[in-house]
């Protein structure tokens, strides 16, 4: 199978320092202790958002990321994959946006006849690496922290999970009806390690936001994540896809 709902259930109660956003009874007793600290100083009304919480948080991150060291994250990449991205995806894990990385996908997408030739010289002009618009994307997994966003803020996962190679590819010809739409949506989870500094995982809100806030019960509770390294399958828990129960449970997503 290329997904197990079951998985994620397992995690969540073996106790294998695998911290999940969305079930409290994850975290550390440390972070959890943090948290409520913080959120006992701060004005919840200001904070209806998780995005809205006093920026004095950010100041604190480094508490809060030395009380999760040893511990793993829970994080989501939204995509689109052809069967066999997928099992790429479970023998290698999550590599970072690199201009061999987009590459491959095209060229393995044409070698077994998904595209034409054709295709696949409109798309390599079309990258954001052939019009020099890869700053702030190379080098890096983007992610999903906390599961609202495939909820409440539809509009930042649907285009990733519509388009196939996402902005990398389809960054210049994302409004090209004509472009090729291969593959099925995906929902890869993963581990990460969230004590690493913040140029190595940046978060947005930062990651005080996301703890404070599913305590004092903020709306759009998640954050967008740029991890600076490659994933490795060990740290792939699944892949979510349409007719999987987890996947589905998000009624909005694209089918």
């Amino acid at each position: 199978m290329l997904a197990c709902p079951f998985i994620l259930c397992r995690l969540k109660h073996r106790g294998d320092g695998v911290v999940n956003l969305d079930d409290r009874r994850t975290w550390p007793s440390g972070v959890l202790q943090w948290a409520t600290e913080h959120a006992k100083r701060i004005d919840v009304a200001a904070g209806e958002y998780t995005s809205d919480l006093p920026g004095v948080l950010l100041e604190h991150e480094p508490e809060l990321r030395a009380l999760l060291e040893g511990q793993k994250l829970l994080a989501f990449h939204c995509t689109r994959l052809l069967d066999y991205e997928a099992i790429w995806i479970r023998e290698e894990g999550l590599r970072r946006l690199t201009p061999d990385l987009v590459d491959r996908r095209i060229d393995g997408a044409f070698e077994r006849g998904y595209i034409s030739k054709e295709e696949r010289e409109r798309l390599r002009v079309n990258t954001v690496f052939a019009l020099n618009e890869e700053r702030h994307r190379e080098g890096q997994v983007c992610l999903v922290i906390g599961r609202d966003a495939f909820d409440d803020e539809i509009r930042g996962c649907q285009p990733l999970l519509l388009s196939w190679g996402g902005e990398a590819i389809y960054w210049g010809a994302r409004q090209d009806r004509a472009a090729p739409r291969l593959g099925r949506p995906a929902i890869v989870v993963v581990r990460v390690d969230p004590s690493v500094d913040r140029e190595t995982l940046r978060t947005f809100p930062g990651l005080g936001n996301l703890f404070v806030g599913a305590l004092v019960g903020s709306e759009r509770l998640f954050a967008d994540g740029f991890f600076r390294r490659d994933i490795s399958a060990a740290e792939v828990v699944g892949i979510w896809r349409p007719g999987d129960a987890e996947y589905d449970r998000h009624s909005q997503l694209p089918r």
